[in-house]
């Protein structure tokens, strides 16, 4: 398995994550994950390059690498704790919302 499969191989939890918490809009909370992971490449980019410009230089590059995965897992895990599920609104709720166009 090379980096590539790894990466994605978290996509489907995430999804599964997102459609968790918005249950009355499942089309609107799917399309978030694509700029979820805009947002994510370009992090990485900004990540990267004070990285590459810091005093450690190119070489500290994958050490930073290592460290933003436990790192984010620390905070989705803060994130979740003590928490459950909450009630999303009825589709009934929403359509009674005036258009706003």
């Amino acid at each position: 398995m090379n980096g590539n499969e790894a990466s994605f191989a978290n996509v489907p939890p995430l999804q599964m994550r997102v459609m968790k918490y918005g249950k009355a809009v499942p089309e609107l909370v799917a399309t978030a994950n694509s700029p979820a992971f805009n947002i994510a490449n370009a992090l990485g980019g900004l990540i990267g390059g004070a990285v590459v410009d810091s005093l450690f230089g190119a070489s500290a590059i994958p050490f930073a690498a290592a460290i933003v995965p436990p790192v984010t897992l620390l905070l989705i895990l803060s994130q979740e704790r003590g928490r459950s599920v909450a009630p999303a609104l009825p589709r009934s709720a929403l359509r009674s919302c005036p258009d706003p166009l």
